[in-house]
């Protein structure tokens, strides 16, 4: 029994009706008795049944039998298409194969490039390419954004994509307040968290993210204790070169100054961008490329029936139902699954030598992306050219 109580006798909603429901569930209780709001968030717990009461008469004379409450019903949120198709992106042949393996592998990219090159428009096509909630998902995923406050009529059904601006703050991105709430990292567990102008966020609000993409989930620490909230989200951000934008670009000069360069280069720390699967850049389409009509462009529907090809090809490798994604191998897993033949051993040991600055997570992050490309090819162990593309994908035009 929860809900917050007036004066007058009514019964007010509460953020977290779902997740009452199933801590009532965990405990074997059948049924709940909450605000009218709450108990229709409740009710996508079908273990549970759960009665919405409005007032402190309606539940005293309820618990007398005098009166009748008809259950709540769970309310079946419909599918929705998304309204953005990979096709409408002319062009960007490597950008779009990038994303592949990113979605395909849940590795967080990076994509930078000048102005206008459809960076934002290739990320906001990504939810097109992933595969419906499951329930165990969708009820994870309904429970955090009840516990947001946000008010949900049943079970979400579409993995979140989140666009917070630039100016958000460190609270609000990672969670926090009194009492504390899950933030915009928390809101897109199972989706995509989409970071545009990445530089312009503020550096100690960037930094806040590194536990999250390590530990896929997020403490919020008060004087009360310690709250841990899932935060397991796939990281795409775009980032301009340069200040100016056009830094290596081929249809204008970059008129920013060695200072204004380091200084901007500097927004984004080492270990941040160490934790960035993929990092690639986003050039200029050709202008005979945008005459095309679009027409010849691969759907979003074509890849992401590719991606679950790929999908079952990584079942049968690693022989379990729900394989861990190639970006959340743990070390031995990386050494059990991403073997490399003799060819790319040496190449990856010719980029260590050539890029000294490569840390040991960078390494087994090209061997995982690696993984990712060569269960594409539906390839058991992972060759040279595979290595060198994830190479390539992730070190190839930093910002």
């Amino acid at each position: 029994v929860m809900g917050e109580l007036g004066l007058d006798g009514q019964v007010k909603n509460f953020e977290g009706g779902l997740h009452a429901a199933i801590v009532a569930h965990q405990h074997e209780l059948n049924s709940c008795y909450l605000p009218p709001r709450s108990a229709k968030e409740s009710a996508a717990i079908v273990e549970v049944t759960s009665f919405p009461i409005e007032h402190l008469s309606q539940a005293i004379a309820f618990a007398r039998q005098e009166e009748t409450i008809a259950a709540s019903s769970p309310h079946s949120i419909p599918s929705k298409t998304s309204p953005h198709c990979m096709s409408e992106v002319i062009g960007q042949s490597f950008a779009k194969f990038a994303i592949e393996v990113a979605v395909t592998g849940g590795h967080n990219i990076l994509l930078s490039g000048p102005p206008g090159v459809g960076k934002s428009m290739l990320a906001k096509r990504i939810p097109s390419l992933l595969p419906q909630l499951e329930r165990k998902e969708a009820l994870e995923l309904t429970e955090i954004h009840s516990a947001a406050g946000i008010q949900s009529r049943g079970l979400l059904k579409e993995r979140p994509f989140r666009s917070p601006h630039h100016s958000i703050t460190m609270p609000a991105l990672v969670g926090g307040g009194n009492p504390p709430k899950p933030g915009e990292i928390s809101l897109a567990h199972h989706g995509v968290l989409f970071l545009d102008e990445l530089p312009e966020f503020q550096r100690q609000t960037l930094e806040s993210l590194r536990q999250p993409l390590e530990n896929k989930n997020v403490q919020i620490s008060r004087a009360r204790g310690t709250i841990t909230v899932p935060a397991s989200f796939h990281l795409v951000a775009a980032a301009n070169p340069c200040p100016c934008g056009f830094l290596k670009s081929r249809i204008k000069e970059c008129v920013c100054s060695p200072r204004q360069l380091r200084k901007y280069h500097t927004r984004l720390s080492g270990p941040l961008l160490d934790r960035i699967d993929i990092q690639t850049f986003v050039s200029q389409t050709p202008f005979f490329e945008l005459q095309n009509s679009g027409t010849k462009e691969e759907t979003s529907e074509c890849i992401r029936e590719r991606i679950a090809e790929t999908k079952n090809f990584q079942r049968h490798r690693t022989q379990q139902t729900n394989p861990t994604a190639n970006a959340n191998l743990s070390p031995s897993e990386t050494k059990r699954f991403c073997v490399l033949d003799r060819t790319a051993i040496q190449s990856l040991q010719d980029l260590c030598k050539k890029v000294p600055t490569l840390s040991t997570r960078g390494v087994h992050k090209i061997m995982k992306v690696a993984r990712t490309i060569a269960d594409l090819k539906k390839e058991e162990k992972i060759g040279q050219k595979s290595l060198l593309l994830a190479s390539k994908l992730r070190h190839t035009e930093q910002i």
